[in-house]
């Protein structure tokens, strides 16, 4: 059942349809938007965050859907190495530094704050071709080069701004092939956030 399911999806092209958005308030009829026209008002009816709109449109999905919060890895020595991931999940972890010391005839432990610890940032997402029996080769590597290098990653991210993170130290990923499916890629990367050292010169 769920292959013939697949197949009427896939033979009438409907993984590729558009959302449309209808502002509450307004008729269905008439008050319907499409997601590539919609403007600030609309989006804003639905509680979208403002800010990860580009000039007054929201950034797009491969099936039309808007994306709330997108992230964008990049190096800066290498301008031109950089990839925007529209799917994405992070998990944001941190261990404050505190010492703990036992003292004799005394139950627990003394702590002594020392300072906050490093970020642990976990991105889960997948990589996505247009077409059903591609594999998206292209962005698979552009992604590979990047996690390869030995430098701190400039990330970009509305999420992520809300902890001043900025840039992120690649400490680990895997990549997962999902059953049944050509043209997705799914991974999971594992970072440890890194705040950039100003010396200033005397």
């Amino acid at each position: 059942m769920a292959n013939e399911r697949n197949f009427i999806l896939q033979s009438f092209g409907l993984e590729h349809l558009k959302a449309a958005i209808y502002p509450p308030g307004k008729p269905l009829k008439s008050g319907h938007t499409d997601v590539s026209s919609a403007t600030k008002k609309d989006i804003a009816d639905l509680d979208y965050n403002m800010s990860t709109m580009e000039n007054g449109k929201a950034p797009l999905s491969m099936l039309g859907t808007p994306v709330f919060c997108d992230l964008i890895l990049q190096n800066d020595k290498k301008g031109d190495l950089q990839l925007q991931l529209l799917w994405t999940l992070l998990e944001v972890n941190m261990q404050k530094n505190i010492e703990k010391t036992a003292v004799q005839g005394r139950d627990g432990t003394v702590k002594e704050y020392v300072s906050d610890g490093d970020y642990l940032v976990t991105i889960r997402g997948g990589l996505f071709s247009p077409f059903s029996n591609a594999y998206p080769k292209q962005d698979m590597q552009t992604l590979m080069a990047l996690l390869k290098l030995n430098t701190p990653l400039t990330v970009i991210s509305e999420y992520l701004l809300q902890f001043n993170i900025y840039e992120l130290v690649v400490d680990g990923y895997s990549f997962a092939q999902k059953e049944g499916v050509q043209n997705v890629q799914l991974f999971e990367i594992k970072t440890v956030s890194d705040f950039p050292i100003e010396l200033k010169k005397k």
